[in-house]
C-alpha cells in the first residue's frame, strides 16, 4: 500500500493505539493459554507464581 506523501499516518498509528487497550486481554489469555500449552511464561501479567 502506498500512501501519498505529504499525508502523514498518524490516523493509522492513532486507530492503532485506540485498538490496543481492546486487544490486551485477548493478548494476556492468548499468553495465559501458550503458558499452560508449553509450561512456559510468556509474560502473561495474570502468572506471577
Amino acid at each position: 500500500m502506498a500512501i501519498p506523501e505529504g499525508r502523514p499516518r498518524e490516523p493509522m498509528t492513532s486507530s492503532q493505539t485506540e485498538r490496543s487497550p481492546i486487544e490486551q486481554p485477548a493478548i494476556d489469555e492468548l499468553a495465559d493459554v501458550l503458558s499452560e500449552a508449553y509450561g512456559t511464561d510468556f509474560g502473561s501479567s495474570r502468572r506471577s507464581s
